[in-house]
């Protein structure tokens, strides 16, 4: 079943066409400094965030892992589906936090279930979907057979036409516990990287620990500034996160957010895709672009559960929600 979402909601707000005002930057700003200012004051007592004070020595850490990813390839290559068009539209999946190793990870019914539903065509294109993208916390605790069992099951993915589908995945903070970069890197590949997917550039950017650094942030805008096409940035951690229930949830410092936030309204931005608070949750930022949560792989709502299926079609994007 595909649900598309139009309404207005907390989980769903102004969707619909991607309307780029002429002046977006200052109503960016002013959307995100005014959206975190209570968060700012309570970041510090959520177990999935870091205080101010940690800020500094988690953006060294970041800092360590871009530099790290910038000398490595995508193990997976660049995506090589030949339903990939500029100008047709084609279809990919993105799904929500995995947790392999956890108490509460999906069952293998639900893991079958979401592989059938990856082996289908696409209802928008009729095509194969594309590749499968992860929002990270692929692993629970950071732990290899956690990451063995992650990427073993990921590697059987089969499109309609019965071949192999390519996957990839942010970088979220459980993968990081436990030293779990290292298989992080093994297993899965670098935490900031790019694809090209027809007409667009997907951004992978490393926000496994709250914050992406200012390191980050200069490489994000020089790739930017050299790259005239439409973009999706995947983060693990949400980046507006505008929603009152969001404020534990999305990057920790809000002068940092409103940074990104001007850049992504400079540089044709259409979408942020991310995940880490487990639910569905879609936002119009600044009337400039949409940011979408996905469901966790571990959620049941309604008695199913869901992933999002993103459509690209030339320079535009849409979005539905598939359940399964």
């Amino acid at each position: 079943m595909i649900e598309r979402h139009f309404g207005q909601s907390v989980h769903d707000r102004a969707p619909g066409r991607f309307r780029r005002p002429k002046a977006p930057l200052l109503r960016l700003r002013t959307a995100a400094l005014a959206a975190g200012a209570i968060f700012a004051l309570s970041a510090a007592l959520s177990s999935c965030y870091f205080s101010f004070t940690d800020l500094f020595a988690e953006a060294a850490a970041v800092t360590s892992r871009v530099k790290d990813s910038q000398s490595m390839a995508v193990p997976q290559g660049q995506p090589s589906s030949s339903s990939l068009s500029a100008t047709q539209p084609f279809s990919f999946l993105f799904v929500g936090d995995p947790h392999f190793g956890a108490s509460f990870a999906a069952s293998g019914t639900v893991l079958n279930n979401f592989a059938a539903l990856a082996a289908s065509a696409d209802p928008v294109s009729g095509k194969p979907y594309a590749f499968v993208l992860f929002a990270g916390d692929d692993a629970n605790d950071g732990a290899e057979s956690e990451y063995q069992a992650f990427s073993g099951w990921a590697s059987t993915f089969k499109d309609s036409n019965a071949k192999h589908l390519q996957w990839y995945s942010a970088v979220g903070n459980h993968d990081l516990y436990n030293g779990g970069w290292t298989n992080f890197k093994k297993y899965v590949g670098p935490s900031f990287y790019k694809l090209a997917a027809g007409a667009f550039s997907i951004y992978f950017v490393d926000s496994g620990q709250g914050t992406l650094g200012n390191y980050q942030i200069d490489a994000l805008r020089s790739a930017f500034a050299s790259d005239p096409n439409p973009k999706i940035v995947m983060s693990h951690y949400p980046i507006y996160g505008g929603a009152s229930e969001l404020y534990y949830y999305r990057l920790a410092n809000p002068r940092e957010v409103a940074e990104l936030l001007d850049l992504f309204g400079q540089y044709n931005v259409k979408l942020i895709l991310a995940g880490h608070y487990h639910y569905y949750v879609h936002e119009n930022v600044g009337g400039a672009f949409d940011e979408y949560l996905v469901d966790s792989l571990t959620v049941s709502a309604g008695g199913s559960h869901h992933c999002l299926a993103v459509t690209l079609n030339g320079d535009a994007a849409s979005v539905a929600r598939p359940s399964f």
